[in-house]
């Protein structure tokens, strides 16, 4: 089953009104010729792209009196070989690092956390569960709010990092079992991020994710992504004000290192764009997405959906302008 939507806004110019391919002649899947590698079916696209409704729930806080003047840390390590640096300057700046070190059969180790925030009013809560963990926390504006939370179990060789440098941003993570990796980069204010990594119940499952969301450019900035099985990669960059990113990834038996695997790639330079990507694959399914925007006000809604007896979906967005619609859903593989 194949189903290619593309939507096409026509972009105002001094009162012209010209249209806008929302696929670039670099498009890797566009052959010489000027037709699609494989053939599609193509019909107007809806009202509504899948992406407008497309919702990220806030970041909930937890808070530190903010009538203390005091910076508060505390820090509690069972296990081996615990490490945990907190540095805070400013006032009322809170650090509770917990890493208990244990990991399903033996007590973890290697475990390390350092968190260093300069300015007022910033929350930092790492908590490691199990061996090979790292966090990093970097916070040096006022009114940051980081929470790690790495993994339980089978939790190996994980490793979770945050650096946010303006005012009022706010970072998620948690991360399950082997071998995830995470990292995020908010350089102004107002953003959110969150990262979620988990694996199902067998041991080997959630290996060789990986996940990246960089944010600077501009403030109020929303980036979500969720990776739910093995070697999934997912990564946003936004530069800009009041973008929106969303990937949502599962698929077990995926290999990263080859075909097999599910990735992600979201790039947004501009105002108020939307992009939301999900995607699944099971087994030898894959599915690969990219989406660039570059202007403002665009949307782009991506979902793909593989089988055991499907090899994968690919699709590939890029618009540039202003007030761009694109949707694609695929359902089987080899498109």
């Amino acid at each position: 089953m194949k189903k290619l939507i593309l939507s096409v806004a026509m972009l105002c110019v001094t009162g012209i009104f010209y249209a806008q391919t929302t696929f670039s002649t670099n498009n890797p899947f566009y052959s010489s010729s000027g037709q699609w590698a494989s053939e599609v079916s193509a019909q107007a696209a809806p009202d509504e792209s899948p992406c407008v409704d497309c919702e990220v729930d806030q970041i909930v806080r937890m808070t530190y009196n903010p009538y203390d003047t005091e910076n508060m840390s505390l820090i509690n390590q069972t296990g081996d070989r615990n490490d945990a640096n907190v540095f805070q300057t400013g006032q009322v700046n809170y650090s509770a690092v917990n890493q208990d070190g244990y990991s399903g059969l033996i007590e973890g180790f290697d475990n390390d956390a350092n968190v260093y925030q300069e300015g007022d009013r910033n929350y930092s809560d790492v908590g490691q569960h199990g061996e090979f963990n790292q966090g990093d926390v970097i916070q040096i504006g006022n009114d940051n709010y980081s929470m790690q939370n790495v993994g339980t179990g089978w939790a190996e060789y994980n490793s979770a990092y945050v650096r946010q440098e303006g005012d009022g941003n706010a970072s998620s993570q948690t991360q399950w079992y082997d071998g995830n990796d995470a990292k995020i980069e908010q350089l102004t204010d107002n953003n959110e991020a969150t990262q979620i990594q988990t694996s199902t119940n067998t041991h080997m499952a959630g290996t060789g994710n990986s996940a990246s969301i960089w944010q600077y450019g501009g403030d109020d900035n929303v980036a979500f992504q969720e990776q739910t099985g093995t070697k999934n990669s997912a990564f946003s960059e936004q530069n800009g004000m009041g973008n929106t990113s969303k990937s949502t990834q599962s698929g077990i038996g995926n290999s990263g290192d080859g075909i097999y695997s599910n990735f992600a790639r979201t790039l947004q330079i501009g105002d108020n764009n939307l992009a939301c990507v999900d995607q699944d694959g099971g087994m030898l399914g894959a599915n690969g997405s990219w989406i660039y925007q570059l202007g403002n006000d665009n949307k782009a809604g991506v979902s793909q959906e593989t089988s055991a007896s499907g090899w994968g979906n690919l699709s590939y967005i890029s618009q540039y302008g202003n007030s761009n619609t694109a949707s694609v859903t695929q359902i089987n593989g080899s498109n």
